[in-house]
């Protein structure tokens, strides 16, 4: 629950200042907004499921997670660039950049949603072979749909 508001809420928030243009004062009350909502995140995924998948890895789960949660702090100012160049200016080169992080935010939360779980790992009390446990992910995944799809009904 907890992620899927630390995601949806700031793409909304993201779509809106797509729509206020140059009100600078909603503008950055926005932002404002989005960042509060990203930081509910880490009471859902970041730190109690890493530790709810694997205690015995979770120091090195932890650090592999937030290995790649960081790489976004390098790849987005570089993907933003590509928006604005020589165009720091103009409103809808700036639309570009709420667009797209709009999209990655509920891509991210919709794929967290439809694949996270909390349940504890196999491979953290015994080694697996890859093929267990890409059998144990598919059955995972697919039971982790029908509960949805049970919830939606």
């Amino acid at each position: 629950m907890a992620n899927s508001i630390s995601m949806f809420i700031p793409a909304i928030c993201l779509a809106i200042i797509h729509e206020l243009g140059c009100n600078i004062y909603m503008v950055v009350t926005l932002i404002c907004v989005c960042v509060f909502f990203i930081g509910v995140a880490f009471s859902g995924f970041l730190n109690p499921n890493v530790i709810d998948l694997a205690p015995t890895f979770a120091g090195t789960l932890f650090g592999i997670t937030n290995t790649f949660s960081n790489l976004s702090g390098f790849i987005a100012p570089q993907v933003a660039v590509y928006f604005i160049e020589d165009r720091e200016a103009s409103l809808s080169a700036w639309s570009s950049v709420w667009l797209t992080s709009m999209i990655i935010a509920c891509v991210g939360g919709v794929f967290y949603a439809l694949t996270a779980s909390g349940d504890k790992q196999p491979w953290n009390d015994r080694k697996m072979d890859v093929a267990s446990q890409l059998i144990f992910e598919k059955e995972q995944f697919i039971s982790s749909i029908v509960k949805w799809r049970k919830r939606q009904s």
